[in-house]
């Protein structure tokens, strides 16, 4: 096993999927580093709005190293910090609704995006 596959394997989505399939999947998915303080993506935002495919609701993501803070209304209000072995905008996707919440590293960090494009390999 590679060390991608290693640390897909400390990602809770997945643990439970089979090494061929992981495999496939490394291929898919694309890495993005998030610098302290800098925004994965703001609420409301539509699938087409950034020319950063990794912004888009269309993409559900894992964080490999760090933490990402989940914001309401301002950026002044941290009601969740998510971390290392996590995965954030799921519930986005799957409801295929505008992002609900900004998001923002809390500290560098490394995120795998999973576009829809590699989910159809599920």
């Amino acid at each position: 096993m590679g060390m991608q596959s290693r640390v897909l394997r400390n990602i809770d989505f997945f643990s439970r999927i089979d090494i061929a399939l992981l495999d496939c999947l490394i291929e898919q998915l694309m890495p993005r580093k998030v610098e302290m303080a800098e925004i994965v993506y703001k609420r409301y935002e539509q699938a087409g709005e950034s020319t950063f495919l990794a912004r888009s609701p269309l993409v559900v993501y894992f964080i490999a190293r760090g933490k990402i803070d989940f914001y309401l209304e301002t950026r002044r209000l941290v009601y969740k910090t998510m971390m290392e072995g996590s995965y954030f905008g799921d519930y986005e996707v799957i409801f295929h609704i505008s992002r609900l919440h900004t998001t923002r590293a809390r500290v560098d960090s490394d995120i795998l995006c999973l576009s829809k494009k590699a989910r159809r390999l599920l």
